[in-house]
């Protein structure tokens, strides 16, 4: 049973509460078994919370544009721990671990891969699919991100619209979902539907959104050298410090020769502790650095992923952050090189190059890759040779099928 915003409103109005109750009694309901890495803390009743306010924004009608959905989501059984894995998801092969973990709710400590190296993701899912990976999130917007990427595992693309679920984006007040929408939601079997893009906005409203599964690059691509230029400026602004790994990204994507420097340059700066934001947007400066280097060809950019993926001991002594909630400066370089590790593969032949002979003669000095690192190495061959094969935008497009 599918009901209008008008329909119901009117029921309402004409008093006809009997009927409004047997709606409400014949809500279809979906269990949801949730697991949180063993890092982390979460508890039943957050995920309560979290299904209630999942359910509400599905089963309320905010306008003519909206469809109420009689749907409810709870928890089957305890939240559970899980310890596959080391909390990270850092390649397609943590992804896979992690949705083989039994439950339809992963948390996750880390999102840096969602269809590619993402760091600046916050929740990722299959579409279609039967496991949606999510980080902790506000908590007014937890319910929404949530409701988003169970939305993609029931089929169900982007699409844009005024306040809509199924944006690229995350706020609290994106919950209107249409009456497709509203059968996915209610039914068992999920189909892929397609997606729309989106309007132009300017860069700046463009970057000071925050993307569930990381920023689109088509829609990055669109804008040009003289935004670039107000990315940079952007950058330096700590009213922005939110959004700088959007801006780091973007500015990646279309910036000139001369914004390497300033991505540089932000990779190294900083002293102690870390906000998470500034941690995600440093991550996603040494990825992203690799579009520029594939462009412009800068030495120093180059000398500087490499240096970071064979654990220069010159260049970690330089860096005086470290990352936020009281991780070790070792899990700080880890991360450095795994993020690296992608920058390379975006850099183009050269890049390449460097990749395969790791793969062939690994570090020097006899010093090891882990076995996560090994993983993304293979990954990071794997893109750059798809890059090549394909260019930039088709394995962009394949990527996230």
């Amino acid at each position: 049973m599918f009901t209008s915003c008008s329909l119901k409103c009117l029921v309402v109005f004409l008093g006809v509460f009997q009927g409004v109750a047997t709606a409400q009694s014949t809500l279809q309901t979906h269990l949801l078994q949730i697991r949180y890495y063993k890092s982390l803390t979460f508890t039943n009743g957050e995920a309560d919370r979290i299904l209630a306010d999942v359910s509400k924004l599905l089963q309320d009608c905010d306008g003519t544009d909206d469809v109420a959905c009689p749907v409810e989501f709870k928890r089957k059984g305890a939240v559970k721990q899980f310890t596959e894995g080391n909390g990270s998801v850092d390649s397609e092969a943590d992804y896979k671990a992690v949705l083989k973990v039994p439950g339809q709710v992963k948390i996750v400590d880390e999102l840096n891969w969602c269809g590619g190296p993402k760091p600046e993701a916050i929740g990722c899912a299959d579409t279609p699919g039967d496991s949606i990976v999510v980080e902790r999130y506000t908590a007014s917007e937890e319910g929404v991100l949530w409701a988003h990427e169970i939305g993609h595992n029931k089929g169900l693309p982007h699409r844009h619209g005024t306040d809509v679920l199924m944006k690229a984006y995350v706020h609290q007040t994106h919950t209107r979902i249409n009456q497709a929408e509203s059968q996915a939601f209610l039914s068992t079997q999920a189909v892929a539907q397609s997606g729309q893009q989106g309007p132009a906005m300017s860069v700046q409203d463009f970057v000071r959104n925050m993307y569930f599964e990381g920023i689109p690059w088509d829609e990055a691509m669109k804008y040009g050298p003289g935004d670039a230029k107000i990315l940079l400026d952007m950058l330096q602004n700590p009213e922005n410090a939110p959004y700088r790994a959007n801006i780091i990204t973007t500015l990646c994507l279309i910036g000139d020769e001369r914004s390497a420097a300033s991505v540089m340059e932000f990779i190294m700066a900083g002293e102690g502790p870390l906000s998470d934001a500034d941690y995600t947007a440093k991550k996603a400066a040494l990825v992203h650095l690799g579009h520029l280097l594939q462009r412009y060809k800068n030495p120093e950019g180059f000398r500087l992923l490499q240096e970071v993926v064979r654990k220069d001991e010159l260049l970690v002594s330089q860096l005086h952050w470290s990352p936020p909630k009281g991780k070790t400066a070792e899990y700080r370089n880890q991360q450095l090189r795994t993020m690296a590790l992608y920058g390379l593969a975006y850099s183009g032949p050269s890049g390449l190059e460097v990749l395969q002979n790791l793969q062939k003669n690994g570090l020097e000095d006899n010093v090891k890759l882990t076995e996560n690192e090994q993983a993304v190495l293979q990954e990071a061959v794997k893109i750059s040779r798809e890059i090549s094969e394909k260019g930039l935008m088709r394995y962009y497009e394949d990527s996230r099928k």
